[in-house]
This record gives C-alpha cells, structure tokens and sequence, in this order.
C-alpha cells in the first residue's frame, strides 16, 4: 500500500514523524510474526509541495522524499496537523481540487488532528463523520455544519475517508490502520512496542470545558455566569428563566443557539469540570466531590461523569491526579 503523507508547512512533525514510525515499523513486525524477510505492507513516504524540505512548526525541518507531482496512483494520503488553521487553509487552497481528483480515483484519505479542516474544505466529509482536536471543535462546526462532527471519538472512519482527533492521536490512526489491513496481532505487538494504549476509543478524559461566551446575547451571558457562580447550589433548572427575564420556551432556545448546549448540560459541564479538578488535585472520596459541586446524589453525579469522560471517578484520578502520578513512578 503505497502511503503518501503530505508534508505542510508549519505542520507539527510529530503528526507525521509517529505516524511514518508506527506505520513503517509494522511491516517488521509483520515480517516476524510470518517468520519471513521484511515485507512492504505500508510504503509510507513524506511528499511535499515542491519537493523541498518542509518547515514545520518549532523549526523542525523534515526532508521529502518526492513531490506532489511525483505521486503516482496513492492508495492512501494522509494530511498532518497544524496549528494556524485559517492560514493553512489559505495557502493550500489548490490542494482541494487535487485532493478531490485522487479521492474520486480511489484513494483513502486521511486526516490527523486539524487536518480535517482541509479535507473539509473539499466538500467530501459533507454528510460524513469526523473529528478533531477538541479545541478546534466549535470552530470547525461553524466553518464546516453539514459535516457530522463527533468531537469525543478517536477515529472515524467513512470507508475511503478517516479522521483522527488529537495531534498524538497520529500514533492511533496508524494503529487503527495496522488493525485493519494487517490484522489485530501485529497491531497490539506495535502497540506494544511503542508503548501506546491499544484502541483508545474516546477524546472525552482530555476535554477540558470552555463556556462559549462570545456571543452577542446578554441576558443568557448573566445566566451563564449566575451558573457559574452558584453551580454548587440546589439548582433548579425550570427557575433559570427568571434570572434571564424571558419564557422558558424562549429561554431554553436562546441558551442552546448560544452556548452550543442546553441549560441542564451547560450546568452538568460546569460540575464535572470541577470534580475533575477535585479529582486531580486532592485525595477527596467522590461522594465528597459530588457534594461539592452541588450534588446529593453520588450515584447520579457518577453516571454523568463518565457519560462526559468515558471514565470512572477512580480511573480520572489514576490518570491525571500529578500527586498519584509522581508517588506511583517514584518521584
């Protein structure tokens, strides 16, 4: 399979780096576990506009191995990360026909991280599902709304199209494609061998929560912030629209086209962002937590706060408390 990952300016070389590693290294593997010589299952190689090297962000420089031009019949292209999206765009503006010419020829197409942003601009995700970094969510949803974003997913895959989310989610999409055109032995021994997560499913423990606030409607910002002040209180939703002065109808509208989410998520959000905290930077038992962000009932609070990280209260804290991290490796 000859796979061709375009090298873009200002790019993040680790979303091409991991993914030629990754990708390159199962065809030993696979060798190994056939008892064979070395096989090429994945030709991977870096191209770039001119054949030239590609400044990448932090000054790293990486070297092509050919040109746009140069790449003949691709089964597979894939399009790196890179910070400054609107600018990205702008300058690989001809990419987009290209793009569509190689997809209608059969190739698959890849995107990492923001690299989705390109791919869309094609018009070949409308209808489809992606993803993205989590950050750049609402803001490809704006650019991009007939396309099916599903922030929280690792990988999506439309058949001759895949998205990955996270920069470092390169290592996973090339796991996923190890897995699916190789077989699940060779992928869990790369796994392995680059000391990864085996098909991490979800985003969801690493979004950190960000109220859209720039908006124009004052009435739901006081709310917003009256939420964000008082989440710890016994809140009753169907009483918000009297902070706001308006209907409940007209309340419930008008904070959803707003903030993205309706009241009662909004208010979820705000407590489990700072159970999280809790979770993070304490020892506190959960029931302790969920009391502090407003909740009587632990057991309801625990099924909201996996439902928005796909994980327990005890398996967050395995993961991001600094002070349990440090005692665990021995620091």
């Amino acid at each position: 399979m000859k796979v061709y990952i375009l090298g873009l300016d200002q790019s993040l070389a680790s979303s091409i780096t991991n993914l030629m590693d990754v990708l390159s290294m199962s065809n030993e593997i696979d060798a190994e576990e056939k008892n064979q010589r070395p096989r090429i299952k994945f030709d991977v190689q870096l191209a770039s506009v001119d054949g030239k090297a590609v400044q990448c962000q932090h000054n790293t420089l990486l070297t092509p191995r050919c040109s746009f031009d140069d790449i003949k019949k691709p089964e597979m292209i894939i399009l790196p990360a890179f910070m400054n999206i609107d600018s990205s765009i702008r300058k690989h503006q001809k990419l987009v026909k290209w793009l569509i010419g190689q997809y209608n020829g059969g190739t698959v197409i890849g995107s990492v991280c923001t690299g989705v942003f390109l791919l869309a601009k094609t018009g070949l995700l409308d209808g489809k599902s992606a993803t993205t970094h989590y950050t750049a969510v609402d803001y490809f949803k704006r650019l991009y709304p007939k396309v099916n974003m599903i922030p929280d997913q690792m990988i999506t895959d439309e058949g001759n199209i895949l998205c990955s989310g996270g920069a470092s989610s390169s290592e996973d999409l090339a796991l996923y494609l190890i897995q699916k055109y190789v077989g699940d032995r060779v992928a869990v021994k790369c796994a392995k061998l680059f000391v990864r997560d085996f098909c991490r499913s979800s985003q969801a423990p690493y979004f950190e929560f960000k109220a859209n606030k720039s908006h124009n409607d004052a009435q739901i910002l006081i709310c917003q912030e009256w939420l964000e002040k008082n989440y710890k209180e016994n809140i009753t939703i169907k009483n918000l629209p009297e902070i706001a002065r308006m209907s409940q109808r007209t309340f419930e509208r008008r904070f959803k086209k707003a903030t993205g989410d309706t009241p009662l998520q909004y208010l979820q959000k705000i407590r489990v962002t700072n159970a999280k905290t809790l979770l993070e930077t304490t020892d506190q038992s959960f029931d302790e937590i969920a009391y502090k962000v407003g909740y009587n009932n632990c057991g309801a609070f625990r099924k909201i706060f996996v439902r928005n990280t796909n994980l327990l209260p005890s398996e967050y804290r395995s993961k991001f408390n600094s002070n349990l991290s440090c005692a665990l490796s021995g620091a």
